[in-house]
């Protein structure tokens, strides 16, 4: 079921990134939604994730500034939240310089919200993806690269 969830947010935000960061018609995304196999609690589960990131203010803004130079040690609840994997790959976004220490901060608060065990590469990668799809003004070829797995394309 958690693969299906992060599915259906991955495909809500591929459409929102296509008509530049919003659903024209909710409904009609649903319906879309329901047609492709996903099943009503699925849609609803990914749905109020969505909502509830939102309604908290967790994007954009918020941002906290970590200090230059800073290590990131994971606590325990993040240790059983993000697999190594995942975490491994946010060091190697935030050490290729296409992760700031405050973005990365942001997605380990994201983490720890969702109502899944274990976050893998993955719904990591879609979490990044969703946060630099909020950022005012940000590059969607920088969301579809990390969508995509093609991370060489945004180092210079």
């Amino acid at each position: 079921m958690k693969g299906r969830i992060f599915d259906v947010v991955a495909y809500i935000t591929q459409r929102c990134h296509e008509q530049g960061g919003r659903v024209s018609d909710p409904v009609e995304l649903r319906d879309e939604l329901f047609d492709a196999g996903y099943h009503e609690d699925e849609v609803e589960r990914a749905l109020g994730w969505l909502a509830r990131l939102r309604r908290d203010g967790m994007w954009p803004g918020g941002w906290l500034v970590a200090p230059s130079g800073a290590q990131r040690v994971p606590d325990e609840a993040e240790l059983l939240t993000l697999s190594a994997e995942a975490r491994g790959f946010l060091l190697r976004l935030e050490s290729m310089g296409i992760l700031e220490p405050v973005m990365r901060e942001a997605v380990y608060e994201r983490a720890l919200t969702l109502d899944v065990p274990v976050l893998g590469v993955d719904e990591v990668r879609l979490l990044v993806a969703l946060l630099f799809e909020s950022r005012p003004g940000g590059d969607p070829r920088v969301v579809t690269a990390i969508l995509e797995d093609e991370l060489e394309l945004l180092v210079h």
